[in-house]
């Protein structure tokens, strides 16, 4: 509606006598490919410019490109995630507990609280932007990507509650938007706004091709303060804990039947693979412990239905976790819980094979 709006205002902007004949439509032809050229130019100043959206998500960014910039290891691990990763994977536990087995690594955590996987594609494009060139062959560069059922069976999550906000606005880019409109028409999801979202997607993907109100949006990227990879001390407190027993009796059965809804691999997967080619050796999945035996049971036929590495929680990590001081709530660790599951990742990853000495 935006497009057609000025559209006709470009048309009602014509001189009256030159409606008629062929060189009318030449004339609306050209103020249309200028618009949009001057559009598209527009949007690419802002997109590649030294701005960022002010908030969490760029935080992460600046931090992210900051690290694997300067990333000299043989081995580069790229963590990516929403809330669960943010308060349950610590990186630089994991980086030690690496160098303890003998691999020297630089760890690096993508993870954005209530981020859907296009709000978290959109920041990992933004960290991509600013790599300088290819990966050094002698690396060997890893790609952890978190399986979580409520962001895996709803790829717009957070998309109701975020409406005409910047980060929404942001992530709606033609490409983004197009791809997530594929995976909300995808078998066995739940399309936002109980499936009438389109309008809403389509508005929200125009604002931003057009770059209106980019100026109240944008900062100056080195006014950003940078947010790091270890699991901060807030919003520590323990409450709304339930026992892991359960779970712990799942993990021990070896009946995972194999489902993976289709989105995942066919829109997901694959432009993250192709988001990261100049730098990826390995792609690896991995899903958190939380007390949600539907999580659970998501991440054990994730593993099962895919062809690639997969951690899975085991029953002696959710044994070992099992105990209220180391849950905020019943989904998101604490720190201590945190350090105990990010070694035990740490010694998972290595035990694939996909990293070097």
């Amino acid at each position: 509606m935006l497009l057609g709006a000025l559209l006709l205002v470009l048309v009602a902007s014509l001189p009256a006598p030159a409606l008629a004949g062929p060189r009318a439509w030449l004339r609306l032809l050209v103020g249309c490919g200028s618009l949009l050229l001057t559009s598209a130019l527009v949007w690419q100043a802002f997109d590649r410019g030294h701005v960022l959206v002010d908030g969490f998500p760029s935080k992460v960014l600046r931090y992210a490109a900051g690290d694997l910039r300067s990333a000299q290891e043989p081995n580069v691990v790229v963590i990516e995630g929403g809330s669960y990763v943010l308060n349950g994977v610590d990186a630089p536990t994991v980086q030690d507990e690496l160098a303890r087995l003998g691999y020297k690594t630089r760890v690096v955590r993508v993870a954005v609280s209530a981020a859907n996987h296009f709000e978290r594609y959109r920041v990992q494009e933004g960290i991509v932007q600013r790599l300088a060139g290819p990966a050094d062959a002698r690396q060997r560069w890893i790609y952890l990507a978190e399986v979580q059922a409520g962001y895996d069976r709803i790829p717009l999550s957070q998309f109701d509650q975020n409406q005409d906000s910047d980060r929404l606005y942001h992530y709606t880019t033609i490409d983004n938007s197009w791809n997530a409109w594929r995976a909300a028409r995808s078998p066995g999801v739940e399309p936002p706004l109980h499936g009438r979202y389109h309008w809403s997607l389509l508005r929200h993907t125009l604002i931003n091709a057009f770059s209106v109100g980019a100026t109240s949006r944008y900062t100056a990227e080195a006014s950003i303060e940078l947010a790091g990879g270890d699991v901060t001390e807030m919003r520590q407190k323990s409450s709304a804990f339930h026992d892991l027993d359960a779970q712990v009796r799942l993990a021990r059965r070896t009946d995972a039947e194999p489902r993976m809804l289709p989105w995942l691999h066919e829109v997901r997967e694959t432009r993250s693979r192709r988001l990261w080619r100049r730098y990826l050796t390995d792609f690896v999945y991995f899903g958190l412990p939380t007390t949600s035996g539907v999580q659970l049971e998501h991440i054990r036929g994730f593993c099962a239905a895919t062809k690639l590495p997969c951690i899975s929680p085991d029953a002696n990590v959710l044994s070992d976790l099992n105990d209220r001081k180391y849950w905020r709530d019943h989904s998101h660790m604490r720190k201590p819980g945190a350090k105990i599951y990010s070694r035990w990742l740490a010694q998972q990853l290595a035990s694939t094979g996909v990293l070097r000495k």
